[in-house]
């Protein structure tokens, strides 16, 4: 039997029916759960593994009168753990301190994919248009375009886990000395771990002192933020099996991320005006493009460029490399 894997939702929750051996739902029981890392399912005693900090002993409450028997925690996004399938979810149900219930059911934590994240707002992107703030008729048309440019730039570079920043679990193979992480920056690394356990933390100073034997890793959170794709590996081999949980993906939206959305927004407004116009018309301008011509023979050569030079030269700077 296995429970069903955790989604990641803001805010998520975990329900559990509590019945007695006749299928009678139970009422008034003390609910709590907790999910073990590394724990056998078949042999708890000798191989208990570690509970997840963040979900230890967390209380479900009880949803009367709407379902009896049925106890209900919600979770914040920020206490699931990373995604892996290496958990064991440990229920115990209890009535005047005498335990009356307890499951242990494997189960994953998963990442549902979310919706796209808006990179830029409406108001930047009327800023960038410098619409007065009495016209609001295009706003809608707007956001529409935000939203479809926002995921547009996130497909091509690449980067599902570029913005907001996620708790991780990702397994890889050290490449001359390092592994790297799909989802950067990383921001913080909660453990990195091998088949003969996990490493530590090493003081990047300490590796240049030979009396010292180095098993561990090196996260050098100082870096700009593009430079920290990767963490060094110390003492292991190349294509030695790594697993690391850490937290990755930007907090805020970069400056020039946000910008280039605008001006995205900003070309297909023109692009749009364009196609209405009259196509006998002698005079164009797009944005700071101008050109005395046919409007028919400019739209056609228009419609060839799905965004502005600036945007494309963006998108190469922070599309994901192929990683080894």
């Amino acid at each position: 039997m296995s429970y069903p894997a955790f989604i990641w939702k803001n805010p998520s929750f975990i329900g559990w029916h509590v019945r007695d051996a006749n299928g009678v739902p139970v009422t008034g029981a003390s609910v709590k759960a907790t999910l073990y890392v590394g724990r056998s399912h078949d042999h708890p005693d000798t191989d208990p593994g570690a509970p997840i900090t963040s979900m230890q002993n967390i209380t479900l409450v009880e949803q009367l009168p709407d379902v009896p028997g049925f106890y209900k925690a919600d979770l914040q996004a920020s206490a699931i753990p990373g995604v892996s399938d290496d958990y064991v979810l440990v229920i115990e149900a209890s009535m005047l301190s005498i335990v009356i219930g307890h499951w242990e059911e494997t189960t994953a934590v998963v990442v549902r994919p979310p919706a796209s994240p808006d990179l830029c707002t409406l108001d930047m992107v009327r800023q960038y248009l410098e619409i007065p703030d009495d016209q609001t008729d295009e706003d809608d048309k707007f956001r529409r375009w935000i939203t479809a440019c926002s995921a547009d730039f996130l497909r091509r570079i690449r980067r599902p886990g570029f913005f907001p920043s996620r708790n991780y679990t990702e397994s890889g193979t050290v490449f001359e000395g390092q592994i790297f992480l799909r989802n950067y920056p990383i921001n913080s690394v909660t453990s990195v771990t091998v088949a003969t356990g996990a490493l530590p933390l090493i003081d990047p100073a300490t590796v240049f002192d030979p009396s010292l034997a180095h098993l561990g890793y090196i996260f050098q959170p100082l870096l700009d933020e593009e430079e920290r794709q990767s963490l060094f590996i110390l003492g292991c081999d190349d294509m030695t099996p790594v697993q690391v949980t850490y937290n990755g993906g930007y907090n805020e939206i970069p400056a020039d991320v946000s910008e280039a959305i605008a001006e995205w927004v900003g070309y297909k407004k023109g692009f749009a005006e364009l196609q209405a116009k009259d196509q006998t018309s002698q005079w164009l301008q797009l944005g700071q493009y101008q050109q005395n011509e046919m409007i028919a023979g400019s739209t056609m050569k228009a419609s060839e460029i799905d965004m502005p030079q600036s945007v494309a030269s963006l998108i190469s700077i922070y599309k994901m490399p192929i990683l080894p």
